[in-house]
């Protein structure tokens, strides 16, 4: 079923890239577009993804002391966040956690291993439908998201980096803030408090810069088929002169994102708090929540590209990436 009744914006046809072309909210529209288009496949992505929330959850189960029905409730509806997960177990079972850490870290190994090629996998899914409608298969994404897995994890990997890179020195200087006597405070403390606070701003605001910036990076991996670095160059390259219109399609999309995740929680209020809630809960918002971002990052890499070739059919040359 076609989208519009005139010029086929999907068509993959290099004459009408310029079609690819989006405004920030149009953007947003076409990720639902393709979503709803294809909804058995991305049906399966997000089953996919709540798989492995369900298998870490069972994991736990299995290792840990019996938990009470808050904390079970939490940790389901962590999705499979072993950081989140983390927390909770820490606040609650903090004597007993230290002997699960390895087991803990091998969760997290895997996870990270295994969303990125669901990520990737959704992405070519995205890619291969954007330009024909009754293309992009599960099957044959998955199979060129395990192909293409060393460098979306490497990319995974820059992107922990640079986070511990950027905030890691603001979030140590600040720490000794929460500790400060209100009664008899330490000058000394405050003020490196007050540095580090400044340094965790600086880095947030660096972090959020180059995130922008990278939003095509899967996109790119999975199309072009090219090394980490040149991913890397060939997103900025991409985005250069388009942050606001990266920027505004991202707040747009994480509005509509909230208004549907809205619509999933008054969907599941007569259903009675459970377990057999949370796991619905998960299940639904994995299936109908796991793909956006990465229908997003196919359809912001068209709409660059197009305005790449635009720019660079007017100008007669290319643009250096940087």
């Amino acid at each position: 079923m076609e989208i519009d009744s005139g010029p086929d914006p999907f068509a993959p046809d290099d004459a009408q890239a310029n079609a690819y072309k989006v405004g920030a909210i149009e953007s947003v529209s076409r990720t639902f577009n393709l979503f709803f288009r294809k909804f058995g496949t991305y049906a399966l992505v997000g089953l996919a993804s709540a798989i492995y929330a369900l298998i870490v959850v069972m994991t736990l189960l299995a290792i840990l002391p019996p938990l009470d029905f808050e904390t079970l409730s939490a940790i389901i509806n962590a999705q499979g966040d072993l950081v989140a997960i983390f927390t909770l177990l820490w606040e609650y079972q903090a004597s007993t956690l230290a002997t699960f850490l390895l087991i803990l870290a091998i969760l997290a190994l895997i996870g990270t291993i295994y969303y990125t090629i669901i990520g990737g996998a959704a992405t070519q899914i995205a890619l291969d439908n954007y330009g024909a409608p009754n293309r992009g298969d599960f099957p044959s994404s998955i199979s060129k998201a395990i192909g293409r897995a060393p460098a979306l994890i490497l990319y995974q990997l820059f992107i922990v980096i640079l986070t511990v890179v950027l905030l890691l020195p603001g979030s140590i200087a600040i720490a000794p803030l929460f500790e400060l006597d209100p009664y008899n405070i330490d000058m000394a403390a405050l003020e490196a408090a007050m540095t580090g606070a400044l340094l965790l701003l600086v880095g947030t605001v660096i972090l959020f810069y180059i995130t922008i910036r990278l939003i095509p990076t899967i996109a790119v991996i999975m199309a072009e088929d090219v090394s980490i670095v040149e991913a890397l160059k060939r997103s900025f390259n991409l985005t250069s002169g388009n942050f606001l219109h990266l920027l505004g399609a991202r707040i747009v999309l994480a509005i509509t994102i909230v208004v549907f995740s809205l619509v999933i929680e008054f969907a599941l209020f007569f259903i009675p708090t459970g377990i057999v809630y949370a796991i619905t809960a998960l299940m639904l918002s994995a299936i109908l929540l796991t793909s956006f971002d990465y229908i997003f990052t196919a359809v912001i890499y068209k709409d660059l590209k197009a305005r790449k070739t635009v720019v660079e059919t007017s100008e007669g040359s290319n643009q250096e990436w940087w």
